[in-house]
């Protein structure tokens, strides 16, 4: 029988090892499933902040993608307006053209006038000085005129001075040719 009580004994001893472990065991599985509890509840409580920072997100999300069609359709309505500011771009670049080539023309017509009014400038004081050469030619000749008139004049006074003295001289002359002839008359016919 001692064999026996210590067979029991030796198995109470294993029984009470393995009651202590399995308390042990216990206690540690205890431990575990309040660390486990509060892992949970944190898990949880993070699951929950998730899930509020989550619909956080979903709203801001919502008004970030509101916010991105409100972009997309300022660009679709920017890349109208661009379209059409360079539709009328390319308009008033063919216009600038236009004016620049007129502005070239004009520029051109005005060198052109510029070069003439210059010739004629030059003309005109050519002219100026071939009148006043020629007003002060006209103003000796003018003085010749005079001077000749007033010797014509004298010329002719002193001309119908000669003149009268010969109508005295002629009729003298002819007096004398009649008295001659008179006398001639006479003498003959003595």
């Amino acid at each position: 029988m001692s064999v026996s009580i210590k067979w029991a004994e030796s198995e109470n001893v294993k029984a009470k090892e393995l009651i202590e472990l399995g308390a042990k065991e216990h206690a540690n599985l205890m431990i575990d499933m309040e660390r486990s509890k509060t892992t949970l509840q944190g898990i949880l409580k993070n699951m929950a902040k998730l899930e509020k920072e989550r619909d956080k997100f979903s709203h801001e999300a919502s008004k970030a993608n509101a916010n991105l069609m409100q972009m997309v359709e300022e660009v679709k309505l920017k890349k109208n307006l661009i379209s059409e500011l360079k539709k009328e771009n390319i308009e008033f670049e063919g216009k600038l053209k236009q004016q620049q080539s007129l502005y070239e023309a004009v520029r051109s017509d005005r060198n052109l006038y510029s070069k003439n009014l210059i010739e004629a400038q030059d003309e005109v004081a050519e002219l100026k000085r071939k009148f006043k050469i020629a007003s002060h030619q006209i103003a000796q000749l003018k003085d010749e005129i005079e001077s000749k008139d007033q010797a014509l004049t004298e010329e002719h006074h002193s001309l119908s001075v000669v003149n009268k003295q010969i109508e005295t001289v002629k009729t003298t002359l002819e007096l004398e040719k009649s008295n001659h002839k008179k006398a001639k008359e006479l003498i003959e016919r003595q």
